[in-house]
């Protein structure tokens, strides 16, 4: 059964802003939660490259700070 939440992120005080989304992608990705990454999948991303390409998208559009990801 698969459960969704909204979450959302905001950026780490005093550490690299974008750590927590970092976390949160580590964490939906777990081999463990998804039988190796079978599970895991992405629109107009790549799960291997998620992280890069939202920090990439980011910086293009100027949104770099405050909230870092609105999760579900």
């Amino acid at each position: 059964m698969a459960i969704t939440k909204i979450l959302n992120i905001k950026e780490s005080e005093g550490r690299n802003p974008a750590s927590h989304l970092k976390n949160a992608l580590e964490y939906i990705q777990n081999p463990d939660k998804t039988e190796e990454c079978v599970l895991v999948g992405g629109i107009n991303c790549l799960p291997d490259t998620a992280f890069e390409q939202m920090e990439e998208t980011k910086n293009i559009f100027h949104k770099t700070g405050k909230r870092q990801v609105k999760d579900r």
